[in-house]
């Protein structure tokens, strides 16, 4: 525990009372079960992967939050509680006043998460990642962000394709042409936008 501890910038109690939680529950999932509804979808697994990254890593390679996350626009995420957690790291990382000196702690971070809903959340991400991405290295890891954020990107624009497509039926329907035709360049427009990131 005290090596994992120091590996994630996070007090031994800090891992000893998650997983005391983990075994009281049995039931691994339960810490994410509050944010979501039924089975995960891809953009959350998604967005649970990148920030697991973020978390993991910024410790060793802090500039990994300037590259992949000051210029991420949350909607992205599809989950609010993936969203609270990257605008928490952003505000953690603007607070600095000199962004090259910038060190990334852990337990630092997760003092200014006020949920207790959110700060179990962020904990199960950073365990995620020691499971999931332990042992790598910076060119693997940005490798693995560029990926994700390809992926995140393109179920975005998948999501809002659809709720484009609904309102265009609707408009089509209701006889509005000149909002079908400003919805169908909407439409046309994220149509290019998703062909790049194929």
């Amino acid at each position: 525990l005290k090596e994992l501890a120091q590996k994630l910038s996070v007090s031994e109690e800090a891992i000893r009372d998650t997983l005391k939680k983990l075994k009281r529950v049995r039931e691994f999932p339960k810490v994410v079960a509050v944010t979501h509804k039924q089975e995960k979808d891809k953009a959350t697994i998604l967005g649970e992967k990148f920030l697991a990254l973020i978390l993991r890593f910024s410790k060793d390679w802090p500039d990994l939050l300037e590259k992949y996350l000051v210029p991420f626009d949350l909607e992205i995420f599809s989950n609010s509680n993936l969203q609270d957690i990257a605008r928490q790291l952003m505000i953690c990382y603007n607070n600095k006043v000199n962004k090259k000196d910038f060190t990334f702690n852990f337990n630092n971070f997760i003092k200014l998460i006020k949920e207790k809903q959110l700060k179990e959340y962020a904990e199960f991400l950073i365990l995620l990642a020691e499971k999931e991405f332990s042992g790598r290295d910076k060119e693997e890891t940005e490798k693995e962000l560029r990926d994700i954020v390809k992926q995140l990107k393109r179920e975005c624009l998948i999501g809002r394709l659809k709720e484009i497509e609904t309102r265009l039926k609707r408009a089509e329907r209701s006889g509005e042409r000149k909002e079908a035709d400003e919805i169908t360049r909407e439409f046309n427009k994220l149509t290019q936008e998703l062909a790049k990131l194929i």
